[in-house]
């Protein structure tokens, strides 16, 4: 009989110790994005980078709680302005789904620990930059933001200068799609004529910034690059995923990452609150 016993608890013990080694092989395995943001973040704040290397598309307080949740403090985020005649900015990507206030949102985190914000201003006009520019302000009177902002904008208007001159410091999105196509197409003539052209219109809006996806990389280093202001800084998305099992190995072997005058690399954070 107690042999029967202790070969019952030694059959008990080897099945959950199974079990706890399976939880935990499924535990570090690749597809836990969970524990990878976690330990990437850690990475990043420990090599000092969190403010240079931060998550994409940051549109709701729950996704905001989640990286504050890591301790990453600087993030993008999508706001339009004005819409349905309000005088305020709201968070969210596209027109038909729009989150809370921009104010609301950054009230929502202890908004004193904000390192950066990359604001990807989707609607900026000649119509409404005037009263954008005044919520700005008041934002930045009540929250003390405007040393940490980037104001983003597809604008080519030259207006996007009184921004600057307001003490923002702006960045102009460059066109994906068409640079995408010309690179595609190898169009040495069209993107010569871009650069000059973006370079004009760059010197009229004053700019702090270009901002553009990775994979307009080499137009700029090729043809826009030797024509800027060399105090033009990019703006770049994106980096290695934060749930990348190897994201250190692969980041640390990013051109952009290595480039000095990349001053913002974006990063995908997966969150069940994305908007």
């Amino acid at each position: 009989m107690e042999i029967i016993k202790i070969y019952i608890k030694i059959v008990i013990f080897s099945f959950s110790t199974i079990v706890a080694i399976f939880f935990i092989y499924k535990y570090f395995q690749a597809q836990n994005h969970i524990y990878w943001q976690h330990q990437n973040a850690k990475y990043l704040i420990d090599t000092n980078q969190s403010s240079r290397i931060f998550p994409h598309r940051v549109n709701s307080v729950g996704k905001l709680q989640d990286i504050w949740n890591n301790h990453l403090y600087s993030f993008e985020s999508d706001v339009r302005f004005g819409d349905n005649n309000t005088t305020t900015f709201r968070m969210g990507h596209n027109h038909g789904v729009m989150g809370i206030g921009l104010e609301e949102f950054l009230r929502s985190v202890d908004y004193a620990k904000i390192d950066r914000i990359w604001l990807d201003f989707k609607n900026l006009n000649k119509d409404n930059y005037k009263f954008a520019l005044e919520q700005l302000e008041y934002l930045n009177k009540k929250l003390d933001i405007k040393r940490k902002f980037i104001v983003e904008s597809g604008t080519t208007e030259v207006f996007f200068k009184e921004l600057r001159e307001a003490g923002w410091h702006t960045s102009y999105y460059m066109p994906t799609r068409k640079i995408v196509k010309l690179l595609k197409n190898n169009n040495v003539i069209e993107m010569k004529q871009l650069a000059i052209q973006i370079t004009k219109q760059s010197k009229l809006q004053n700019i702090s910034a270009i901002s553009f996806d990775s994979r307009l990389y080499p137009f700029v280093k090729q043809y826009l690059e030797p024509l800027i202001d060399k105090n033009i800084v990019y703006h770049i998305w994106h980096a290695p995923s934060l749930t990348d099992s190897n994201f250190k190995e692969k980041l640390l072997k990013n051109k952009m990452y290595l480039n000095k005058r990349v001053k913002t690399l974006l990063t995908v954070y997966k969150s069940q609150f994305n908007l």
